[in-house]
């Protein structure tokens, strides 16, 4: 199973490179072959030749770091 994770994470500046250092040392890419998906042929048409398996690339982080200009606690 394939799943995605999203984090929203706030902290001080002097944090960021700590966290980003513990996200590299828990995610990793990792590659799979796939079929890709095959069009619907019409009744009628003859079916399509098997497709190659390809070797695609999941997983991983991508890390944004922004300045918050405003936030508030409720």
């Amino acid at each position: 199973m394939i799943s995605n994770v999203t984090l929203l994470i706030g902290m001080e500046s002097a944090q960021i490179e700590e966290a980003v250092e513990i996200i590299k040392a828990n995610c990793r890419s990792r590659t799979r072959l796939v079929s890709p998906p095959l069009p619907e042929r019409p009744p009628g048409f003859p079916p399509l030749p098997p497709v190659e398996k390809r070797e695609i690339e999941f997983g991983g982080a991508v890390i944004f770091v922004l300045d918050v200009k405003r936030f508030e606690r409720l």
